[in-house]
């Protein structure tokens, strides 16, 4: 009898512990975040700023100085050709010159500066004055830009790109043009001229060597003006049903080899991989994920990435 007592207070005992097991075991695996790998369209780009021009610009500029005495125009009028810009305070104008001739001791083709300096001066062609930058009070330099005047209403943006950068870019590649001046607004583009030289630019922490780029805006309005800055993407790469991951889901062993964590029936396992492009979220996987794997988000918050999870995916 006593046997049998023993026999049954054991087999409670196991139908309760094979009761409470599945409780345990779910109340000490984690929950991790993990990835469902999937394919999806990927681009590439490059980041700058640039500022808004008319695309077609004629310069005003003077041999000689000049000191306007009226000043006809301002930024944004529209005008035609021969009509007046600005007329001239002569006897100022003379003045100025006559101290470069001090200076310079002398004159172009030994003219009298009462000769070379115009009365007024008028637009060579219809269009519209993006730039006024004289004024009646000070005399302008000889061969300045005194105003520029747009031919026609097409608008471009005249970007600077890193030497680092410049080597993805190239003509023909799209754009995408945003600004604080029509903000909430994006304006489509294309990439129309890459300079074939460099030149140096001081910035804040020194020197930067860049390359200037031109880009045509698509379908421009009256909300994006000349002289706007702008912040423009160029799509240098696309990729068609390519797998990526973030770029805190890919690590990197003492060899250089990127890995990642696959969850498998509620284990982590290592598996390495290949990489590819970068994008601004992360990282194109070229081998070891296929569609359908889960991986996991962060690995490196698993305590212990030997010991079993529940695995957790992100957005759904």
């Amino acid at each position: 009898m006593k046997k049998y007592i023993i026999l049954f207070c054991c087999t409670l005992l196991g139908v309760g512990v094979a009761l409470a097991l599945p409780s345990f075991v779910a109340a000490v695996t984690p929950d991790v975040a993990v990835i469902l790998a999937k394919p999806d369209d990927i681009e590439t780009a490059v980041l700058c700023t640039g500022k808004i021009e008319a695309a077609d610009n004629v310069e005003m500029k003077l041999s000689v100085p000049v000191r306007p005495d009226r000043i006809e125009v301002e930024a944004g009028d529209r005008v035609k050709k021969g009509q007046l810009l600005f007329t001239v305070d002569k006897e100022a104008t003379v003045q100025a010159m006559a101290g470069v001739t001090e200076q310079s001791g002398s004159l172009q083709d030994g003219a009298e500066p009462e000769t070379l300096v115009p009365d007024s001066v008028s637009a060579p062609s219809d269009g519209i004055v993006t730039e006024v930058n004289i004024s009646t009070d000070k005399v302008a330099k000889a061969s300045s830009v005194l105003m520029t005047i747009a031919k026609s209403e097409t608008l471009q943006v005249r970007m600077s790109i890193s030497e680092n950068l410049i080597s993805s870019v190239e003509t023909g590649q799209r754009v995408i043009i945003t600004g604080n001046g029509f903000k909430g607004v994006e304006y489509g583009g294309q990439i129309k001229k890459v300079q074939s030289s460099a030149r140096s630019t001081a910035t804040s922490g020194g020197e930067e060597v860049v390359v200037e780029a031109i880009a045509e805006i698509f379908n421009p309005d009256e909300r994006i003006k000349p002289g706007f800055t702008a912040k423009v993407r160029i799509i240098t790469d696309v990729g068609r049903s390519v797998i990526t991951l973030p770029y805190e889901a890919v690590m990197q062993d003492s060899e250089n080899q990127e890995f990642v964590y696959v969850v498998h029936e509620h284990w982590m396992h290592k598996r390495k991989v290949d990489t590819g492009r970068e994008t601004d979220s992360g990282l194109e996987i070229i081998s070891g994920v296929e569609a359908g794997d889960l991986v996991v988000a962060r690995p490196d918050e698993v305590k212990n990435q030997n010991a079993r999870i529940n695995p957790v995916v992100q957005g759904g």
